[in-house]
Order: C-alpha cells, then sequence, then structure tokens
C-alpha cells in the first residue's frame, strides 16, 4: 500500500497560455522526459556485475545464474539522481522474487520486493520510487533461490514515457490506476483537447483487471467530466492499440481552467506484475480557428522516377501520383543524396549531405543537435506524426526523436513477408478521421515497392507480369531477393527480368492505390485543401541497367534519380521543371512554403528552397548534384556525370547518354579532374559548419538484421 500512496498525489503544473499559441500546446512539454536508459543489447554500460555469470554477455542479452542472497547488478551514480521509476525487463526461471535495492546519498538504503508472476516468459516491470530522493546507486538481486535470469534492459525514468503499443511508439504519461494527473492551462478560442489512451503492452500479458479512464474540467470550483471509457486486456483482446480522441473544450473557451486525467480499477493490484499500465498519450490544446496548412511527406523506399506515368513511364502504375502531378509541380531532375535508405532519408530530413551529417553506416544514429524537420515543425507548433514500416527508418536509430507518434510496424503483413503501407493503414486513417485536427507533419514512409517484390496482391501482378513466365531459375522459391539476384546476375535471363519488373511495377500501383485511400479521406474529411502533399523517394532500383540488381552498390542514375511532386495551398497546377535539384532541397522548401523562410537561414544546411522556381521567380543555383555513400561518389552538372569509387572513375555526358551507359573519362580527363575537384571544395566549404555533428552507433543483431534485408 505504502508504495502506491504516491500515486494519488496531483500535479499542479500550469503550462502557456495557449490563447496566443500559433499550433498546438503540449501538455507533455512541462514534464522531463525519461532520464537513463541501459540496453542490455549494447552490453552492461556501467553497470558493475557482482557475481560471475556461467552465460555471460550474450550477442543480445545479459544472462548469468544467480547465488542466492548475492547482488548481481549494480549502479553507481556521480552525483544524486531524482526519477519516478524504474523499468526492468527480464526472465527468470524458477525464481519468484526479485529486490530492488536504492541507496541514497551514499547511505540510507531502500530494499523493494518484486514477486516475479511467470516464470520462463519475458515480462516488463514498472517499480515506482518517487519518494526515494537522491539517489546515489541502484542494484537488482534475484536472490529468493537458484535461478537462471536473463535482462533485456533497465531504465531509470520519470513520468513521462515512451510507451510502445504494438510497435506504435508515443510520448505519453504514466497514470497507473489510481491516479490523478492535473494541469492547469489556459484556452484559446474555439479549443479542442487531443489525446490519446491505451493499456501498456506489459499489461496484456498479465491477469490484468482493466482500467477506467477519465478526463475532468474543474472550474470555478465545479468538476464537469469531459470523458469516460473502459478497457480491459481481459477482454478486448483485439484492441491491443492506442484509441484516439478528440474532445470539443469551447464552453471554456479564453477561460482558464484545470484538466484532470484520471484513472482507476475495481481492485488494487498486489504487486508489480499484475498492474494495469494505463497512460495517456499526446494530450495536446489546439484551436479550430487555427488555419496553419497541414504536411504529408509521402516517402516511397525505392521507387525509381522514371518508373511513374507523370514521369513518362508507358505502363499505367501510378495513376493517383499522376494525378496529384498534375494537380501540383513536378521536378524532373531530382537527384538523392544516397543510394540506400538511412543516409538518404537523413539527408531529406536535415537538408544536410551525408558528409555533414555523417550517418552513412547501418549503425549510425544521428546526432541529437542536429536540427530535423519533425522537430523543428514540433517547435513551431506542428503536431507530428510518422508512419513507418521500420527498418533503417525505426526507433533503434533515433527516429522517434521529435515526433509525438511514432508508428514502426516491423510486424509481417497478412500475405507476404513484405512490409507495407495497410500495416499501418488503421492507424493513420484513425488520425485523419477526427472531427477536428491540430496542425500536423506525416511522414509516411513505405516499402511496398521494396524487394522482395511479393507485396501487391495478384489483381495488380496480373496486370504487369506474364502469367506463363518459365521460372527455369527457381526465382520465385528465393522471393525475387535482390542479394540473390546481385549474387547470381549472369545467370539472370532478359525473361527473367521482364518478370521481375513486372513484379516492381505491381508493387507501385498497389501503393498508389492505397494513396488513393488515403487522398479520398483527405476529401471527405475537408482537409485537402488545406495540406501540403511531398511525394518523393530515398533512391531507385536497378534491374539489370548496369548488370547488377537492387540498391546500395553503385550511384548510376537508375539508383539516385528520383521522383518529387508537391501538391497544396498556392502551389501552382500542371507544372513541370526541369532544373536539376536535390533531395536535400526539401527541407528548407517545406518552410518556404509556409512562409518562414527566416527559420532556414538560420539553420546551415546544404540545401535550397525550391520556392524560386515553383514561383517562377527566376533560376537558383542547384547545382552540381552530389551523392555519396560508402567509398564512392557522384557529382552532377547539367551537362556532366562523374561517379569515383575505390576502384575506377567514370565519366558520362548526361545529355547525349542519360542511361550512362558509355564511359568517356579517357578522352575527357581534365573534366572529371574539375568534376572531382569541386566535390571536394564543396565538401571541405559545407563542412566546415558540421565538424561537431558526429554520429551515434546502434547494435545490430541477429533480429534487426533480418529485418534490414
Amino acid at each position: 500500500i505504502f508504495i502506491f500512496l504516491f500515486l494519488y498525489f496531483c500535479s499542479k503544473i500550469k503550462i502557456n497560455d495557449a490563447s496566443k499559441a500559433t499550433g498546438v500546446t503540449r501538455i507533455l512539454s512541462s514534464l522531463p522526459e525519461d532520464i537513463i536508459s541501459f540496453d542490455f543489447y549494447r552490453g552492461l554500460q556501467g553497470w558493475r556485475l557482482l557475481y560471475s555469470p556461467e552465460t555471460s554477455n550474450t550477442e543480445s542479452i545479459l544472462k548469468f545464474k544467480s547465488i542466492p542472497n548475492k547482488t548481481i547488478l549494480k549502479k553507481q551514480f556521480s552525483k544524486h539522481i531524482n526519477f519516478d521509476f524504474l523499468e526492468i525487463r527480464l526472465m527468470v526461471t524458477n525464481g519468484k522474487y526479485f529486490y530492488i535495492n536504492l541507496t541514497a546519498n551514499g547511505k540510507k538504503k531502500y530494499s523493494i520486493k518484486v514477486k516475479h508472476d511467470k516464470t520462463g516468459k519475458t515480462l516488463s516491470y514498472e517499480i515506482p520510487i518517487k519518494q526515494f530522493k537522491n539517489i546515489t546507486a541502484v542494484e537488482i538481486n534475484f536472490s529468493d533461490k537458484l535461478c537462471s535470469v536473463t535482462v533485456d534492459y533497465i531504465k531509470l525514468s520519470s513520468q513521462r514515457t515512451k510507451s510502445d503499443i504494438n510497435s506504435d511508439i508515443r510520448d505519453s504519461i504514466r497514470v497507473y490506476p489510481p491516479y490523478r494527473f492535473s494541469i492547469a492551462v489556459n484556452l484559446p478560442k474555439a479549443p479542442y483537447l487531443y489525446f490519446d489512451y491505451a493499456i501498456r503492452n506489459s499489461a496484456w500479458d498479465k491477469s490484468g483487471q482493466g482500467v477506467l479512464f477519465r478526463i475532468f474540467a474543474e472550474h470555478n470550483n465545479k468538476r464537469i467530466m469531459l470523458f469516460e471509457d473502459f478497457l480491459d486486456p481481459q477482454y478486448k483482446k483485439n484492441e491491443r492499440r492506442w484509441f484516439d480522441k478528440v474532445i470539443n473544450l469551447k464552453k471554456f473557451a479564453k477561460k482558464n481552467i484545470t484538466l484532470s486525467f484520471e484513472t482507476s480499477a475495481d481492485k488494487q493490484a498486489e504487486n508489480f506484475a499484475l498492474s494495469d499500465y494505463a497512460v495517456f498519450s499526446n494530450p495536446v490544446i489546439f484551436s479550430s480557428k487555427n488555419k496553419k496548412p497541414n504536411i504529408i511527406l509521402i516517402g516511397i523506399d525505392t521507387l525509381r522516377a522514371d518508373h511513374l506515368g507523370c514521369y513518362g513511364y508507358l505502363r499505367r502504375t501510378s495513376p493517383t501520383i499522376d494525378s496529384i502531378a498534375k494537380n501540383g509541380v513536378l521536378f524532373e531532375q531530382v537527384i538523392c543524396q544516397s543510394s540506400w535508405t538511412l543516409p538518404s532519408f537523413t539527408s531529406i530530413f536535415t537538408g544536410l549531405y551525408p558528409f555533414n551529417h555523417n550517418v552513412e553506416r547501418q549503425s549510425d544514429i544521428i546526432n541529437e543537435k542536429i536540427p530535423t524537420l519533425q522537430k523543428t515543425l514540433s517547435s513551431l507548433g506542428y503536431f507530428t506524426a510518422a508512419y513507418t514500416n521500420g527498418g533503417d527508418i525505426s526507433k533503434r536509430l533515433g527516429w522517434d526523436r521529435g515526433f509525438d507518434v511514432f508508428i514502426q510496424n516491423n510486424h509481417h503483413g497478412e500475405d507476404t513477408n513484405s512490409f507495407s503501407f495497410k500495416d499501418y493503414k488503421k492507424q493513420l486513417f484513425d488520425f485523419l478521421s477526427q472531427k477536428k485536427l491540430p496542425p500536423f507533419f506525416l511522414f509516411i514512409h513505405t516499402y511496398d515497392c521494396h524487394a522482395y517484390y511479393d507485396c501487391a496482391p495478384n489483381i495488380y501482378k496480373q496486370m504487369f507480369t506474364n502469367i506463363n513466365y518459365k521460372d527455369i531459375h527457381n526465382l520465385k522459391k528465393q522471393r525475387f531477393s535482390d542479394s540473390f539476384l546481385k549474387k547470381n546476375a549472369d545467370t539472370i535471363t532478359k525473361e527473367d527480368t521482364n518478370h521481375i519488373i513486372g513484379l516492381y511495377d505491381s508493387e507501385i500501383r498497389y501503393i498508389d492505390s492505397l494513396l488513393k485511400e488515403m487522398i479520398n479521406l483527405l476529401k471527405k474529411q475537408n482537409l485537402l485543401k488545406n495540406t501540403f502533399i511531398i511525394i518523393t523517394s530515398d533512391h531507385g532500383e536497378e534491374f539489370k541497367d548496369h548488370n547488377s540488381f537492387g540498391h546500395n552498390h553503385s550511384l548510376y542514375n537508375e539508383l539516385v534519380h528520383v521522383p518529387l511532386i508537391i501538391q497544396g495551398p498556392g502551389i501552382p497546377k500542371n507544372i513541370r521543371i526541369d532544373t536539376k535539384v536535390r533531395s536535400i532541397d526539401i527541407f528548407p522548401t517545406v518552410f518556404d512554403m509556409l512562409g518562414i523562410k527566416n527559420k532556414i537561414n538560420s539553420l546551415h544546411i546544404d540545401g535550397l528552397s525550391l520556392m524560386p522556381l515553383i514561383k517562377g521567380d527566376g533560376q537558383m543555383n542547384y547545382l552540381p548534384c552530389i551523392s555519396k555513400d560508402w567509398n564512392k561518389f557522384s557529382i552532377r552538372t547539367d551537362k556532366w556525370t562523374q561517379i569515383t569509387t575505390k576502384k575506377s572513375s567514370e565519366l558520362f555526358n548526361s545529355i547525349d547518354d542519360p542511361k550512362e551507359q558509355k564511359n568517356i573519362i579517357d578522352k575527357n580527363k581534365n573534366i572529371a579532374r574539375n568534376l572531382q575537384r569541386k566535390y571536394f571544395e564543396i565538401k571541405k566549404s559545407s563542412s566546415e559548419f558540421h565538424t561537431a555533428n558526429s554520429s551515434s552507433k546502434a547494435v545490430i543483431n541477429k533480429k534487426v538484421r533480418r529485418e534490414l534485408e
């Protein structure tokens, strides 16, 4: 009982005056974020192992056998730390209890006994320890009897936390029953409250009893209930998800009220393993009078520009995208900054070349000091949400930073093992279907066009493939894996290649049909007229154009020429621009579209706004276009393309030879040298602003590696 007494305490935090807000007022911005996280995927991270394990530090987890009455793990802190929760995810075999020992000021010790609910199963525990101040050491002891223990992570955290419900990660506040969390707010004109609520994943795996969620408005000594719902993990097993809700607060317009987020349960849980971990997420206040335009950035992974109808492709692969192009601006020559996902999307979201953001390997995590598109828009009053298919765009690599909602669907589709837009379609459409929404920035990322080329239903495959195709090399068994195709490129026939291209085109048509559903929903919700839609890709795909398949192996045109289409308020219709531009130009263009060009000028980025081209205000100098990954780079001008690798250097005439088939470097060595010199001049001059942007690393274990294949 003592441990839960603190949960009754009511926080009284006054946030900024929302009546003057230009976008959304984030209630959670007044709370500290998680303090420290120790992920044992990365080793002990400063923890002291006080007993030598029988099996220590496997590839993914810390595993050992404990001895009764012996402390196993200990972490000391150089200065006092105050936090609200200790979280631990572990599996214990045979044991019934473990102990958390806390040392305060180096002297006083507290001990918490935690009953392990189920042995032989990995479970998460969140132990409230707000009442313990000035912690200087934490010890974990598994000591009731001899047992095998596997530890995933230990976290020291605040009430505010990132809650992951089925790979749907949202900024949230823990409101474990019985609890009340109250906040004083000044409301704007025509105010609305948007929020999510859920029971965290760990509660669904236990004998939870359900939670009653309520929100009250307190004004003039009156309590008015605004919202009530009951979630029960025992009876809603198909509802392990976030629930979106918008509440009209017009009766309190321009008034000072207190919002109270509350939970309760019929019976108090007897130990931490039985708690229903209830959370409210993303509570934000916004005004329906705010007409700030919305932004949707659609990143269709691995989409070649020349396989879209609006770029001249003969097959009808993209009727929806073609329609968006007719209602907006299409850039005919857009060069991405890398031939694979992670560095390329990082360039899009930072406006920086790869050699300046330093995310160039599969384990690199972007430096938190670098301004990103989502962080900057969030600071300008936008609600930010990402709907991704994981892999290189995942929480593991820090992509959730700056997003209020980060949905990372790493689960497989229903009929295939490919990741698809449909994996998160319901969550996206639930958000867009709300009657009122705050001004939002959505990033939609999908692997629908990515190998294995089996994402599209048969109805789309039949459009572009030969039903009489003879799979003499048994490629279907390999799922047309790009890695397998690369290794066996010499044996892949023209008929095989045509079939693979047909499968790829069917995937484009499939994602196009899903985008049509989204566009129709935007129209239905009257959102389209006030929403910028940006469609692009991180890189293309090779189909034996240079005797290989897939991507991430060269910088030829088929891999770095990507689409860029922009539609929205004030954007002219049916305009095509043939100036050669870059993916890094998207970042500053977004802020120029919003009329806040001064925001761009305060950031040191490599990209330039495309709005002068869109408005027809004259030519801008976007050249040369640089791409880089691993040990190779390319530089492109209007006429020339120069590609340098560790082993060779090539030069192509981009006008006479747009498919880059004829290397003419032997007759034009001076031109190649000048282009190469120009590349290093640009790298040196722009890097002077970004010398501190070193990246950290993430660990790639077997599970992650499978996601990236």
